[in-house]
């Protein structure tokens, strides 16, 4: 009689699968911030490797991201990591121009060496010419027995803490690097960490799920949902409420919020708006210029809204809300660029 399948061990299984990737796609989203002024495009699941990106120079940064579930406590398997993703690395070094190859893991002793040595506390990046040479001397056997084995100038071996269930815990690396990102953006109190890491978990995760994987993530399809939160109606300043009757402006704004947003949501709409403000010649200056523009410019745009169904009373003021909460939110547009590369 045969023994009954063991439900428990399948399910640590498939729930350390889970926690693998898990860790894969926040240590990508690290990664991406890390480069993003000179990053590309982005993907997880890669071609060759776990997390690719492409930087502007068409050079790669490649990373296998190797997690332990119990990671603070768990050494066993962590040369074995280190092994496989040397392997790895190397066969893709081979592959593309590289700018960094990138050993990612959240244990903090990945050579196995006691605890209280370890160079590793807390969030770490190392690279191979920073490490002790006891640690270089394992990386350099292991790369003796690959037949083309990557450089070492290109090595880094990074750190990134991430473990328990307890989400606080677990993504608080993460998000402590997004939170700078929003400090850096000047975006504090505008869009939260935790709303910026699910957006982007979701892009990742999705992107990853495509068989072609020359389908990849660029900088605009991660750094445009921004963009878009800011400009979000809900968001507006009381100057734009003045331009307007109170009930007017709040049965718009409650009524065809979504066709508000839709709008401000689209690349070509919303460049096309920035751009046309930015070649209007006026004399004056401020919230006087923007008014002018507004009044003068708004049936510009009309032939937008002709499939919309929207009563000619109704579109006037529809389109110039749209169009001073594009202009109102330049500056923190034009910050998210500046600092972004986009």
């Amino acid at each position: 009689m045969k023994d009954a399948p063991d439900n428990s061990v399948k399910q640590r299984n498939a729930s350390s699968v889970a926690f693998g990737f898990d860790f894969q796609v926040h240590a990508a989203m690290v990664l991406m911030l890390e480069n993003l002024l000179e990053l590309k495009n982005i993907r997880v699941e890669g071609k060759t490797e776990d997390i690719e990106i492409e930087l502007k120079d068409n050079s790669y940064i490649f990373a296998q991201a190797k997690s332990i579930v119990n990671s603070s406590s768990d050494f066993h398997n962590v040369l074995a990591n280190l092994k496989k993703a040397l392997t790895s690395l190397s066969e893709a070094a081979a592959t593309r121009t590289i700018n960094k190859l990138v050993f990612i893991t959240n244990s903090p002793n990945p050579f196995n060496t006691q605890i209280n040595n370890s160079i590793f506390v807390g969030h770490s990046h190392r690279d191979f010419k920073t490490l002790p040479e006891q640690y270089q001397r394992r990386i350099t056997e292991y790369l003796k027995d690959i037949n083309t084995p990557l450089d070492t100038n290109n090595l880094m071996i990074h750190i990134l803490p991430f473990e328990t269930d307890n989400n606080l815990e677990k993504y608080k690396v993460v998000i402590s690097v997004i939170n700078e990102f929003i400090s850096n953006l000047e975006l504090n109190g505008l869009i939260s960490a935790e709303r910026i890491r699910n957006i982007w978990f979701s892009e990742l995760f999705a992107n990853s799920s495509k068989k072609d994987t020359q389908i990849v993530l660029s900088k605009n399809d991660l750094i445009w949902p921004l963009i878009v939160i800011i400009t979000d109606i809900s968001y507006t300043n009381s100057s734009l409420r003045e331009e307007f009757d109170s009930a007017e402006f709040e049965e718009i704004s409650r009524k065809y919020k979504s066709i508000i947003n839709y709008h401000c949501e689209k690349y070509e709409y919303f460049t096309r708006i920035l751009y046309d403000y930015q070649n209007f010649t006026s004399s004056k200056k401020g919230q006087e210029k923007i008014k002018d523009f507004i009044e003068l410019k708004w049936k510009d745009y009309k032939e937008d809204f002709a499939a919309d169904g929207i009563q000619e009373s109704i579109k006037s003021s529809l389109i110039k809300i749209i169009i001073h909460n594009v202009l109102q939110q330049r500056f923190k547009i034009d910050k998210i660029k500046e600092q972004t590369g986009l």
